[in-house]
């Protein structure tokens, strides 16, 4: 085999000749638990958005402690279902992604690990085989989803594409652990086949070691020494966290604490609870600033937004062209209904003519007023 290394950016030098090592030979015959147990022999691919902090639900620490088996005092109530219909909806959309294509995905049942970096493991949906432009096969490893109408505006357009954060780390993760070629996604957003989004990814050597770098500091300067890692993150992910790992209280004593204490002897937090207490005083200020200032902003907008749809007078869908900043704005028209009745007509009602109340509300009895809403979208010029 002819020998092939890379030296990241960050110095890291890969060798690039390797196969990935197999310890579970098949998945399926695994109970839950067993699964888990061997999800927690190394840092899997949606592990990364953990370590990133890109979770609102997890942090470093509960990883490190779901890696060493701890048990909770509390979980928040899980999304089983969506992940259930997720799950399910698997095979589906890989057929919905062979109907599009014409390449046929290939299951591989199977726990991969990387044979230099350890604890990089790896449970992949599918593989695909493409002929590139030379004529030689690539493989790629295609990554499934679901996500609803609401959210799919985080893959983006055909005219500018996207891939949720947390979604790359884990496909860059996967292609490092199985060598391939890079990661396609094949993402369903409603129940007809062109609502399939399709996106690529080719390999970053440069990524992956970062990557690399980052699983090696959690696995081994935390995990492997049992030391917590610090809370870093911001937001609802600590604050969950915080309440997963005390144990409840059987009791309600109320004790006193020194403000003049540290609060955190370590990186989490720096300053007496004083301190800590004025900074939290002194954000609560400035969000309330920062809300009345969105609010004004929101304001602004809509009244000028209104200004140029009474400038354009004809409802008709329209494109703006920016020139002098690179890019054009489209407008569309759409109709809405606004459907509603009054409640205080509704017991005035009630008050003349029961019989017909009761008729009226027995089929849902609605008024229909017609409405024009505006949209605005921004779109590169250069692919108009």
């Amino acid at each position: 085999m002819k020998e092939l290394t890379y030296k990241a950016r960050n110095g890291l030098v890969l060798d690039l000749n390797y196969k990935p090592e197999v310890f579970c030979e098949d998945i399926t015959k695994l109970t839950n638990e067993e699964w888990l147990q061997n999800r927690r022999t190394g840092i899997g691919g949606s592990d990364y958005g953990i370590l990133y902090g890109l979770s609102i639900f997890k942090t470093a620490r509960d990883l490190f402690k779901d890696k060493l088996g701890y048990t909770p005092y509390w979980e928040p109530k899980n999304n089983w279902f969506t992940l259930e219909v997720g799950h399910a909806l698997e095979e589906l959309v890989a057929k919905a992604f062979y109907e599009r294509t014409g390449y046929k995905p290939y299951a591989v049942r199977k726990m991969f690990r990387h044979p230099v970096y350890y604890w990089m493991i790896a449970d992949v949906d599918y593989f695909v085989d493409i002929r590139d432009s030379e004529g030689n096969i690539r493989t790629y490893i295609l990554e499934i989803k679901t996500t609803s109408y609401q959210n799919k505006d985080k893959w983006g357009d055909d005219f500018a594409p996207q891939i949720p954060p947390s979604y790359i780390l884990q496909g860059r993760s996967y292609a490092c652990v199985t060598n391939v070629s890079g990661i396609i996604y094949a993402c369903l957003y409603d129940n007809k086949i062109d609502s399939l989004i399709i996106r690529t990814l080719e390999r970053d050597l440069d990524e992956e070691a970062e990557l690399i770098e980052a699983g090696r500091h959690f696995w081994q300067d935390y995990v492997e020494s049992g030391i917590e890692p610090p809370y870093t993150e911001v937001g609802k992910a600590v604050k969950l966290s915080a309440k997963k790992w005390i144990a409840p209280s059987k009791n309600s004593t109320i004790f006193e604490i020194d403000g003049n204490d540290n609060v955190v002897n370590g990186d989490e937090v720096e300053g007496s609870y004083e301190e800590v207490f004025a900074k939290i005083d002194s954000l609560k200020e400035k969000s309330a600033a920062l809300d009345k200032q969105k609010q004004d902003c929101e304001k602004e907008i809509t009244r000028l937004q209104a200004v140029i749809e009474a400038n354009i007078g004809e409802e008709k869908d329209c494109i703006i062209n920016l020139a002098k900043r690179n890019k054009n704005v489209g407008i569309t028209f759409d109709e809405k209904f606004k459907e509603s009745v009054p409640v205080s007509r509704i017991r005035d009602l009630k008050k003349f003519d029961k019989d017909l109340y009761d008729y009226l509300i027995g089929i849902s009895f609605i008024k229909q007023e017609t409405s024009k809403n505006i949209k605005f979208y921004d779109k590169i010029k250069a692919r108009v």
